[in-house]
């Protein structure tokens, strides 16, 4: 019993753990680094982190990579990607990692 109410106290008392948020692309700054996302119906602007973690899903397979952040920089500057879909993890206004899904180029 002492055990289970430790276990419980324990899990309480840690900070929350940042969860992925589906956002919607809209706009990127490269000068200032920052990301303009669309979440739900209105638009938030996020910072790009120095330590950025870049996953690729690349389609049609699913296969995960993962990327340098200049990847990262050189697809939001593609005018293709503008309005799709891509996972964020966000720490005080600041992307510290990013999901994003992209064709495989041949």
């Amino acid at each position: 019993m002492q055990q289970s109410l430790v276990l419980v106290c324990c899990i309480l008392c840690q900070p929350s753990l940042p969860t992925p948020v589906e956002v919607r692309f809209v706009q990127f700054d490269p000068e200032i680094q920052e990301v303009i996302v669309q979440a739900g119906d209105r638009e938030v602007s996020y910072k790009l982190a120095d330590p950025l973690k870049v996953v690729l899903v690349i389609e049609p397979e699913g296969t995960i990579r993962e990327a340098t952040p200049a990847v990262a920089i050189k697809i939001f500057s593609s005018e293709q990607f503008k309005g799709k879909q891509m996972q964020i993890i966000v720490d005080q206004n600041t992307i510290t990692e990013v999901k994003l899904r992209v064709k495989r180029v041949k």
